[in-house]
């Protein structure tokens, strides 16, 4: 193992991170990361069934690392230095040698053959290819990375869960889906904080539109009468793109049983949700985000118990 002393990213983290503990000790520490995390990863976590729980559990918890890695910065070449440890602890993981909790956490599922090192790299670099600061000039350009990202993710899942999809292009279409509803939902974050613009310059009324956008973003209310609704229009614009694809996987998660069945169910009521938030909010996310009730939250992660149980006959 290597020593205690290896440098990593910001100090691991700002030494968020505990270094070189026991099996116990970081498979608490993934519980912990996912009770912290968005409230969607900790429904999730509460559907793994309690047999299965110390091995996938982890493996939840590295998913949340992974996407929430580099995404609190708007500084390019920070964000990649942190890809770059990262991929180097996944690589270390391999033969053993990281010290990092998450990556000794998810060693049994690596064992039960229901995590693959070479799925998650995959993953990673999907992901990095599309941190930092951007800007996209077409549709295509927003989706084809984000697509990459959700088909890596896939092949992740359906690993974890022991599944296979009778339609993996239409559960990849839902995935992004998902991923880019919460880059809509948090788009004045996403630009704030990390200079990233979700919405497609081709859907922009001209070239002064973003700043005329940030600046209402920091405000908090538009800078002229005009630049609300060109920003609701280009926002709309990428909503009418994601819709169908909630739509084509309404019923998908009927095909799948158990976890997966209720992770499946989970993802398209919790991202058309949104979506329909966003929409009832006038698509306003350049100035505010919506947020789910606790109700609503509750009342999703219900459901999807029932979905998870309904063909074992507890439901």
């Amino acid at each position: 193992m290597r020593p205690t002393t290896t440098p990593s990213a910001d100090d691991v983290l700002d030494r968020g991170i505990p270094q070189g503990v026991s099996m116990p000790e970081a498979e608490r520490f993934a519980e912990q990361r996912l009770a912290a995390a968005p409230w969607w990863w900790a429904t999730a976590r509460d559907l793994i069934p309690a047999s299965d729980r110390d091995v996938l559990v982890p493996v939840l918890a590295l998913l949340e690392f992974s996407f929430s890695l580099g995404g609190d910065s708007r500084d390019s070449a920070r964000v990649q230095e942190r890809w770059t440890w990262w991929r180097d602890e996944v690589a270390n993981a391999r033969t053993g040698e990281s010290i990092q909790p998450l990556l000794i956490a998810v060693r049994p599922a690596v064992e039960a053959g229901l995590l693959d090192w070479s799925e998650i790299t995959r993953l990673l670099e999907a992901i990095a290819a599309d941190s930092g600061p951007r800007r996209y000039e077409t549709w295509s350009d927003l989706e084809q990375p984000v697509m990459a990202i959700a088909k890596a993710l896939r092949t992740v899942l359906l690993r974890a869960t022991s599944t296979k999809a009778a339609d993996e292009t239409a559960l990849d279409r839902m995935i992004a889906g998902v991923l880019l509803t919460d880059r809509i939902r948090t788009l004045r974050d996403g630009f704030l904080d990390r200079d990233r613009l979700v919405t497609p310059r081709a859907d922009w009324p001209g070239p002064e539109f973003e700043v005329r956008l940030r600046d209402s973003a920091l405000q908090g209310w538009g800078v002229d009468r005009a630049i609300l609704e060109e920003s609701r229009t280009a926002i709309r614009a990428t909503i009418e793109r994601i819709w169908p694809w909630y739509e084509a996987a309404e019923r998908m998660h009927e095909s799948f049983e158990g976890l997966a069945r209720a992770w499946c169910w989970l993802a398209v009521h919790v991202g058309a949700r949104v979506l329909q938030k966003i929409e009832l909010w006038n698509a306003e996310t350049a100035l505010r985000r919506p947020e789910v009730t606790r109700l609503r939250r509750f009342i999703l992660g219900w459901r999807a118990r029932r979905e998870r149980d309904c063909r074992s006959g507890s439901a």
